[in-house]
């Protein structure tokens, strides 16, 4: 799940109109921190928690 907060903030200068913004994402990460499940099901849960540790260590690399 992903969430977007957007901001933009316009003000008035002598030099003209002025404006800021910027946004934040917010990700939902959440995994299987343990599951009791045997089979197909844990090594699906296990598969899943890999593709979300690697897209979490990729917003960590984009944001340095």
């Amino acid at each position: 799940e992903i969430f977007e907060v957007a901001k933009e903030l316009q003000s008035l200068t002598t030099s003209g109109p002025a404006a800021l913004g910027g946004s934040m994402l917010l990700v939902d990460l959440a995994g299987a921190d343990y599951d009791h499940r045997g089979g197909e099901a844990q090594k699906e849960s296990t598969a899943i928690n890999k593709s979300l540790l690697a897209l979490k260590e990729c917003f960590r690399a984009l944001s340095l």
